[in-house]
């Protein structure tokens, strides 16, 4: 069905166009049926809400038939690709569009990205070389004042470049209390 809509050949018939006749073919059986009815239905039954009920019919049969003749005319090929070809050049537009304009944002994104990285990389840098270089570094997080002026002393390099294990590190803290109370006077 989709071949046929998108290359509109004569020689194939659309599936839609024979169910499209089996039902005006039911319209038609329903509008002679209701012909016979009518004509017969008045004399053999005396009730006064018969030719309400069978006029309402006939507009229903009516309607019906409306409906598959614009039917009949929407499913003709022409028409339908038509409709086709105008939403996909929309959708082509709009999309191209779209990406364009979101390729754009994450360049541009990238760019600034790029120049936060680098301002800031060399705004550390030039922290670090204006620092005192007696080997302590003081703390960024803590105020500049008087009372917020303390230095962090640097810690000793390991000695072979990893740093200890927490019961080494316990150990080693042991020692170190041990060795200040010795060299303590008393």
């Amino acid at each position: 069905m989709v071949h046929y809509y998108l290359s509109c050949k004569v020689s194939r018939e659309n599936v839609l166009t024979a169910e499209l006749r089996n039902a005006q073919r039911a319209v038609v059986a329903v509008r002679q049926a209701l012909a016979v009815l009518s004509r017969g239905a008045p004399q053999l039954f005396n009730d006064p809400g018969l030719q309400p009920a069978l006029g309402a019919l006939g507009a229903g049969t009516g309607e019906a038939e409306r409906a598959l003749v614009s039917l009949s005319g929407a499913l003709e090929c022409r028409m339908a690709r038509a409709y086709f070809v105008t939403a996909a050049r929309a959708a082509c537009d709009g999309g191209l569009q779209a990406l364009s304009i979101q390729l754009l944002a994450a360049i541009v994104a990238g760019l600034l990205f790029t120049a936060i990285v680098l301002v800031d990389s060399h705004a550390w840098i030039y922290i670090n070389t204006k620092r005192s270089v007696s080997g302590e570094e003081q703390a960024p997080f803590l105020s500049t004042g008087s009372a917020g002026s303390r230095t962090l002393p640097r810690p000793a390099p390991f000695p072979n470049g990893k740093p200890p294990s927490y019961s080494a590190a316990v150990q080693l803290m042991d020692l170190s209390d041990r060795d200040r109370d010795r060299e303590r006077p008393r």
